[in-house]
């Protein structure tokens, strides 16, 4: 008797009714059951919408895309996601290709009517083919290129999906009034090519996410200084995102974290993390932005590693940290508030071997048009930054930075490059703007091997500041680097 036989038997005997166990996991509809060739040389966007219809029918189940390469036309109509719905390969081998001459398309996957939740893409490659869709006009406002667009959901999970190479405004876009919520992005490659386009340098934002509960983790965003790429990852609103342990090579900024958009302006910013990412030869870092009249609040900056280069934009301007300083006539103008950045290594050091003239550089820059409140900077290293170590405050009035801290920070060779402005070659720089317990203290400064009209301090707060410190820093070696103190600032314990 078999094993099945004998429980049935069993339970009869007991006077128990058998009960049959369902399969809950969810139904795989395969690609090619559907029509779908996958030989790169036929159309298979109706065979694709077609098992994507039939999942979203059943309530939920996985596109799945077997090996093969799956040539589609966006332009014929985009796949619109339906909640439950995975769309699932085997790796790199499903690859979903934007067929040559496909023509203007604004995004491939867009949003089913209604909230979604429970939505999923993993192991797959999408091909957006830049070189061969030589019919593209790529614009923000029609024909932005993006490869995922949705803008209402609880839940979409991204995960080891080879984006390469994408050439859109955005290859993930997360962002709607409705506050989407729970974006997880996981061990993704993005190679940004630039593609077809009236205006050769568009602006891009790899991955543009204005959501809660967001994770961006393990992943490599990658392009050649060549392509002018803009932006890696663009954060609006929160609360709440994490991104840690990517790899960020030679986008011109790393990163933009913005406390809202002036499109949605009800949605809260705070509680983000940016750890243990490497961001290789940027231009930018991390650009923190605030609307007025609202603030930024509560960002933790640890543990990751910055090195700067020269790109097509920013051929003259290096900044690790920045606190956006556009003005309140732009919509900016906003404060920040609990700003914390320990642990992180700023590396200017490839610049020493290119041609450059620093137009602006500083490995922090606090110099918004609002007040910069409970910042704290600590076991941070600064190595040759061709202007600026660091910079707080700015001469215009609006300008305010109370409760700012760097402490046991080092800064080697600050102020290089003589071709920098004068006056902003100098390892820290306080401006003369209104200050209250702002710090400096228990810092390194090493001089660079031309000190030449290079300074260790230039600190000189607005008449009124208060509590302003310079205290028991390490200027190596002595009497060699200028100096320029107010009187008002405490140098208890530093020989300059």
């Amino acid at each position: 008797m078999v094993l099945g036989a004998a429980l049935l038997s069993c339970c009869s005997h007991q006077g128990i009714v058998p009960v049959s166990i369902r399969d809950t996991s969810p139904r795989q509809f395969n690609v090619r059951d559907y029509g779908a060739r996958g030989n790169g040389r036929a159309d298979d966007t109706q065979a694709i919408q077609t098992t994507l219809a039939a999942a979203t029918a059943n309530g939920g189940g996985t596109v799945f895309f077997p090996e093969g390469v799956y040539a589609i036309a966006p332009a014929e109509g985009p796949f619109y996601v339906a909640s439950k719905v995975t769309f699932a390969g085997v790796g790199r081998e499903s690859v979903i290709h934007v067929a040559d001459d496909a023509g203007q398309y604004n995004f491939i996957f867009g949003q089913h009517p209604g909230r979604l939740h429970d939505v999923a893409f993993r192991d797959l490659r999408i091909d957006q083919n830049p070189a061969g869709n030589r019919t593209a006009n790529i614009n923000p406002q029609t024909d932005a290129e993006n490869v995922i667009q949705l803008y209402s959901f609880d839940g979409l999970d991204i995960e080891n999906v080879s984006f390469d190479p994408e050439p859109g405004i955005q290859a993930i876009v997360a962002a709607g009034p409705n506050r989407p919520s729970g974006l997880n992005v996981t061990r993704c490659f993005f190679r940004f090519v630039r593609g077809s386009s009236s205006n050769p340098n568009y602006d891009e934002s790899t991955v543009y996410a204005e959501a809660g509960q967001v994770r961006i983790r393990d992943n490599l965003f990658e392009t050649a200084s060549r392509q002018n790429a803009i932006t890696a990852i663009e954060l609006h609103g929160g609360p709440h995102a994490d991104v840690e342990s990517n790899i960020i090579r030679e986008f011109e900024i790393g990163m933009n974290l913005e406390e809202s958009t002036n499109g949605y302006p009800n949605v809260p910013a705070a509680h983000f993390t940016i750890a243990r990412n490497n961001f290789e030869r940027t231009a930018l870092g991390v650009d923190l932005w605030s609307n007025a009249p609202r603030v930024l609040r509560a960002v933790s900056i640890h543990d990751n590693t910055f090195s700067f280069s020269q790109h097509r934009l920013y051929h003259d301007f290096w900044v690790g940290i920045e606190l956006q300083p556009g003005g309140r006539s732009k919509g900016l103008g906003g404060d920040f508030d609990g700003i914390v950045v320990d642990r992180n290594l700023f590396d200017f050091s490839l610049l020493l071997h290119q041609r450059i003239a620093t137009e602006f550089s500083a490995a922090f820059d606090l110099a918004p048009d609002g007040l910069v409140r409970h910042f704290s900077a600590r076991g941070n290293r600064m190595i040759d930054p061709p202007a600026i170590g660091i910079n707080v405050g700015k001469v215009q009035k609006a300008n305010r930075s109370e409760d700012v801290t760097f402490d046991d920070d080092r800064i080697d060779g600050a102020g290089w490059d003589t071709k920098a402005p004068a006056g902003e070659r100098a390892a820290v720089v306080f401006a003369r703007a209104t200050m209250r317990n702002v710090h400096a203290d228990n810092d390194a400064i090493v001089a660079p091997s031309d000190a030449t009209a290079a300074y260790s301090f230039i600190v000189t707060p607005r008449r009124g500041s208060t509590n302003v410190t310079l205290r028991y820093d390490r200027v190596i070696p002595r009497h060699v680097l200028a100096h320029r103190v107010g009187k008002r600032v405490d140098t208890a314990g530093t020989v300059f």
